[in-house]
């Protein structure tokens, strides 16, 4: 019994630690979002006026009574160093045949004021649709559509959604304005109460050696729990949940008990001596006491593109000799569209996969509700109904193909398995 309650407290223990380094993270993401901002030459300008902006550009989003987002999905892999052995290569090489020809378009739309949702999923394949599901939120109901599959809606029975309030969904929190601001202060004060360096260095800026502005700040890890113990504290404030109350009051108790230690995180932003604009940030998360270190760096690389890149080396503190792990490139074409790629790299497997996301974003547009005059509840779905889309689905080669190979994956491990009478 002390062991299992050993055991209890040690996952629950190491569950609050995972949270705080995310907690941490986020943080550290923050700053790299100083990136997307002109700003004055000193360093504490530079900070300050980041933490404006990033909280400025969380403000724009509530001033939109409606919204729509189409997203555009490919995904691709290839072989990267000499590493790989012949099969796994052809493997890899297979995969990336079919992700060519495979695409998934997703547009969402919600209406606050008339409440209304609307989120259509489209995955094609060689230009061919392979399936479309609708998910629709209106006059408080659920329901979902089968697009060449079955031709009523599909209402979802209001005994499942017992326990879910739909309203919320469309419910914007004034709390969560307040503490956006507390959050927004306690950064600001943290950056007043901090030393920051400046200094001239030369750094390749759009494929030129430039010289430019380099501001930095350094902050210990105690010093990056007293930021996330205020932000809890915050939290908390707002708080009602018992339940997460009591885990706010956890994490803290972690953060109070932290051992010293000689980890930090640098923050160094540099930007051009004339019009003061950002062209480079790096984040070292530096942990002495491992001897390794995580470098996020983003980069402007044209007008329009960002690349930001997250690297590790676990041999040494020494950034120059990270090896990349992910990148993420942003992309805004205008104010409403744009493409991010994230691409994951693994050496050690030999291979990188990247998955290309265009988006579309459209505020107060208008939303039609949904002419829902055919619909059935789930629950009185017969027989006759499921042959229908099952028979539709196999009129569709490729959703056919699909099922077809599930059966026989199904079939296949089934019949493997010891029945009554070849055990007995």
């Amino acid at each position: 019994m002390e062991e299992e309650n050993f055991e209890k407290k040690s996952s629950k223990k190491t569950l609050k630690i995972v949270l705080l380094v995310l907690l941490i993270l986020a943080i550290a993401g923050a700053v790299t979002f100083f990136a997307f901002n002109k700003v004055n030459s000193k360093p504490e300008k530079i900070f300050d006026k980041a933490v404006n902006q990033m909280f400025k550009e969380s403000d724009k989003i509530k001033e939109y009574k409606t919204a729509s987002v189409e997203l555009d999905i490919s995904a691709e892999v290839k072989t990267i160093g000499n590493n790989l052995n012949p099969e796994t290569a052809t493997q890899i090489k297979m995969i990336s045949a079919i992700l060519k020809d495979a695409n998934l378009h997703t547009e969402i739309q919600v209406d606050l004021e008339k409440k209304l949702f609307d989120w259509v999923i489209a995955a094609q394949y060689e230009n061919k649709d392979v399936i479309n599901l609708e998910a629709i939120i209106q006059d408080e109901k659920v329901y979902f559509y089968l697009k060449d599959l079955y031709e009523k809606y599909i209402e979802v029975p209001t005994e499942y959604l017992e326990d879910i309030d739909l309203g919320s969904i469309f419910q914007t929190s004034k709390v969560d304005e307040k503490l956006a601001k507390d959050v927004e202060e306690i950064l600001k004060s943290k950056i007043e109460n901090s030393e920051l360096e400046t200094e001239e260095v030369e750094i390749e800026v759009l494929g030129k050696d430039k010289k430019v502005n380099k501001s930095s700040m350094k902050l210990s890890v105690k010093e990056l729990e007293d930021v996330c113990y205020d932000i809890l504290d915050k939290v908390n404030e707002y708080q009602e949940d018992i339940e997460i109350k009591e885990a706010i009051a956890d994490m803290q108790e972690v953060l109070k008990d932290s051992e010293e230690t000689e980890n930090y995180m640098n923050i160094d932003i540099y930007s051009e001596k004339t019009g003061n604009n950002i062209v480079r940030v790096d984040i070292a998360l530096v942990n002495k006491e491992d001897d390794e270190v995580i470098l996020i760096r983003a980069v402007k690389t044209d007008d329009k593109t960002w690349e930001i890149v997250f690297s590790i080396n676990e041999d040494s503190i020494d950034v120059k000799d990270a090896t990349d792990m992910i990148k993420i490139v942003l992309t805004e074409e205008n104010e409403n569209e744009g493409k991010i790629s994230f691409t994951f790299m693994s050496e050690e497997e030999g291979m990188e996969a990247t998955l290309n996301v265009k988006y579309k974003v459209e505020y107060n547009k208008d939303i039609e509700k949904k002419n829902i005059k055919d619909s059935i509840s789930a629950e009185d779905m017969t027989e006759a109904d499921l042959m229908e889309i099952y028979e539709n689905a196999q009129k569709n080669e490729i959703l056919k193909s699909i099922i077809d190979m599930g059966v026989s994956t199904y079939n296949s491990v089934n019949s493997n398995k010891p029945t009554y009478n070849n055990v007995y």
